[in-house]
């Protein structure tokens, strides 16, 4: 069961790959490449000034992708199976998600 329930607009993150190749197979020199990740817990939302909450599209189980310098906040924790590092960051700093196919 998940320990750490993020709030707000956070996300908790689990770092899948780290891809320095292009599909290609060429090596990217000094181009960041976008990391991926599986979102493990999420916030309901930006709390806005009029007290809504923004809606937003991602959920847990999801693969995101997101820059380098989202890896910034780590927090190492047995969630059941092991002790592993995830990464919280807000749901702005995620760009896109990758779909299966």
């Amino acid at each position: 069961d998940m320990k750490i329930k993020m709030i707000n607009d956070y996300v908790l993150v689990r770092q899948i790959e780290a891809q320095n190749k292009s599909t290609g197979g060429i090596i990217l020199g000094n181009v960041e490449p976008p990391c991926v990740g599986m979102v493990i817990s999420v916030g309901e939302g930006k709390v806005l000034p009029n007290g809504q909450i923004a809606e937003h599209n991602i959920c847990v189980g999801d693969m995101v992708v997101f820059g380098r310098s989202s890896l910034n906040t780590p927090i190492t924790e047995d969630l059941g199976g092991g002790e592993d590092t995830y990464y919280v960051m807000k749901i702005e700093e995620i760009f896109g998600k990758k779909s299966n196919g």
